[in-house]
This record gives C-alpha cells, structure tokens and sequence, in this order.
C-alpha cells in the first residue's frame, strides 16, 4: 500500500500537472486570439493592399488618358537610348517608327537639336523641345505646339519693324511735301504747248497721292465724326476721278435713291475710295476699260461701297496678300494703297472685301450704318479734290 507522504507527493505532483495544464490551455487561447486577430489585420492588409492596386491602375490608366490628350509630344528614353514610352500626338509627329527605333537614330533622321531647350519645325508646325532626367538615367522630351506663339511672335516683330518704318515714312513724306507743293506751283503757272505741263503736273500729282499715302499710314486715320451720305460720298469721288482716268477707262456710278446714312471721316474715306478707283483704273481691260461704283446695304445691315472693274482679275495666291503694308506687284508701287484702304476701314468700325474672277476685281469698304442720321437729301458737300 502507498504510504502517506507517497500519496501526498503524488498529489502534489498532480496539482501542479493541473496547474501548468491550465496555464497551457489560457496560454493556448491567447495564442489563438491573437492568431485571430493578426489574421484579421492581414486580411485587412491584404484588402487596403488590393484597394492600393485598384486606385494605382485607376490613377496610371487616367495619367495614361492624360498623356495620350496633352497638346504636346511625350517620349520615354532610356539610358541605352531605347524608347520606353510615347503617346500619340509623339507617333503622330515621327510615325510608327517609336514603337521599335532607337531615339538616337530619330534625333540624327530628324536633324533634332536635343541639347537644351530648341525649336523644331515640322511641316507648318513649331514645336518647343525639352527633356528633363527621368529614375532610369534617361530622359523624358517634350515637344509642345508652339506654332501660335511664334506666329504672333513674328507678327510682333513685324509690327514694330512697319511702326519703325511709318515713323520713317511720316518724316520723309514731311520732307518731301514742301518742295512737291513748290514744284507744283511752278508746273501748273508753266505755259506750254506741247502738254510738257499737264505730263509734269500728272507725275507731281502721283507723287503727291503717294505722300499721302505715307502719311495717312503712319498717322493712322483720324477719327469720325461726320455724318456722311454713301450716294453722295461717291458721287463726290466720281465727278473729282473722273477728270484723272486713263482715256481707255471710263467710270460709272449706279448710286441707290437717297443712299444709304453712315458717320465717318469724309476725307479719310475719300482718300481710300479714291486708291481703289486708281486701282482698278490700272487694272481694266487693256482697251475697253470699264470703273464701276455702286452703294447698297447688306443682309447685316451694313453700307457696302464698292468699286470694279473689268480686268482680268487677281490671282487667288495674291489675294491674302494684297492688303500687306508694301506688298505690291507693279514696279512703280508703294504697296500702300490697299493697305490704306483697310486701316481706313478699320479704323471706322468696318472691313475690306476683295471678289475676283476672269471677269474683273470688285473691292468693297462695308461700313455700319448710322441709325440716327438723316436720309440723303440732308447732306450736301462740296467736291473732293485729291491731295
């Protein structure tokens, strides 16, 4: 039989069985929870993860859209000169050649200047060239549309060298006005037989419209302030042009009942009417020469006064062209006239329209109408002399 102290140390022995197997299985259910609750965590995780993914191809796909949408051309480049990446306005501008080329060899087959920040022309577009370093030890170029910029750019230049250039006219023309006005004084007092006179006044008189001319551009027009009549106004301009047409040419009027009311600078405009009728008198048939004037209004109300004739008309590639300040296709031109003519124009809240065919030129000085003025029979001015 077990003694006492053998069953008291048994029982001992037992407790602290039970006790260690009771810490074990507290222990065992921590372990557990805690297992739980990490699994729980790295769910989670694992979930936030996938929402990162998720938003990083949202955000890429959207980046992508972006860059396949910008006004510009984007190329990836690696180190070793490998395209990485492109969008479409890139494959537009050097073709598919990005997808499989090497940039160095499109730099040396496009002549590109990727030294710093350059401009390359592309059939009628300037594009802006730029790079910046990317992670890889590349580069990433952009090349933007710059084409508007740099139009207006030259514009600007080209605007200041005319401004120039009118200041240089205006002093000239100065110059020149006093000995002309003297030189004319003698030529109309010469008595002569053999129309030597009316030869020298002719010429004096052209020179004097082109002094004008010069003047009138670099001044500008002054402002209007007259209340003018369209059948007047060129009625005004006919009975004075038509003592100075060429013997080939002959000018009619077809003038509306009571014209048509309109506000101006009566001088201003005569003068440009005037450019268009000597024109057109250049420009007539070479033996039947026919300067016709008319007055209407247009659809949007607007006072038309037109001026043709019946040459042979203009070519369609001069036609942008022939309202440039100096642009002239005769030897003797000043390219001023039409130029004139729009700046007139212009300055009175109104256009210039050429229309030409095989069958003549007609060139058109629309203006608003003015409202409030009074019909034809209101007005009456005295005749124009030119110059």
């Amino acid at each position: 039989m077990i003694k006492d102290d053998e069953k008291q140390t048994l029982a001992e022995a037992f407790a602290a069985f039970n006790a260690h197997s009771i810490a074990l299985h507290q222990s065992y259910a921590g372990l557990q929870e805690r297992l739980s609750e990490m699994a729980v965590a790295l769910r989670e995780s694992r979930a936030a993860e996938r929402r990162g993914q998720v938003e990083n191809e949202r955000l890429n796909e959207r980046l992508g859209d972006l860059l396949e949408v910008m006004p510009a051309a984007v190329i990836e480049v690696a180190a070793s000169g490998q395209i990485i990446a492109r969008n479409a306005m890139a494959l537009e501008l050097f073709g598919q050649s990005l997808a499989h080329d090497n940039w160095n060899e499109i730099v040396s087959r496009h002549s590109l200047d990727i030294t710093g920040n350059t401009l390359f022309h592309h059939a009628d577009r300037v594009f802006s060239l730029s790079r910046s370093p990317n992670r890889s030890g590349g580069y990433i170029f952009v090349l933007s549309d710059v084409s508007e910029a740099e139009a207006n750019r030259v514009r600007e230049q080209r605007q200041s060298r005319l401004a120039m250039l009118g200041e240089m006219a205006a002093r000239v023309a100065h110059q020149i006005r006093t000995p002309l006005a003297t030189a004319m004084l003698y030529a109309t007092n010469t008595n002569s037989g053999s129309g030597a006179r009316d030869r020298i006044v002719a010429r004096l008189r052209e020179l004097e419209a082109m002094v004008d001319d010069m003047l009138l551009f670099a001044r500008g027009t002054p402002p209007a302030d007259e209340a003018l009549n369209s059948a007047d106004l060129l009625h005004s301009v006919a009975v004075d042009a038509s003592v100075l047409m060429p013997k080939h040419v002959s000018l009619k009027t077809t003038l509306t009942d009571g014209g048509f009311a309109l506000r101006g600078n009566r001088r201003a405009l005569t003068g440009a009417i005037h450019n268009l009728i000597a024109n057109a008198a250049q420009h007539c048939h070479a033996e039947v020469g026919v300067v016709e004037l008319r007055d209407s209004l247009t659809e949007s109300g607007q006072v038309r006064l037109s001026i043709r004739d019946n040459g042979p008309g203009i070519d369609l590639a001069l036609q942008h062209q022939i309202f440039e300040p100096f642009f002239t296709t005769r030897p003797d031109g000043t390219g001023l006239g039409l130029a004139v003519v729009r700046s007139v124009a212009q300055a009175h809240d109104g256009s210039v329209e050429c229309r030409s065919d095989d069958q003549g030129t007609e060139f058109s000085i629309l203006l608003p109408t003015d409202l409030a003025a009074v019909r034809a029979h209101a007005f009456s001015y005295p005749e124009y002399a030119h110059g």
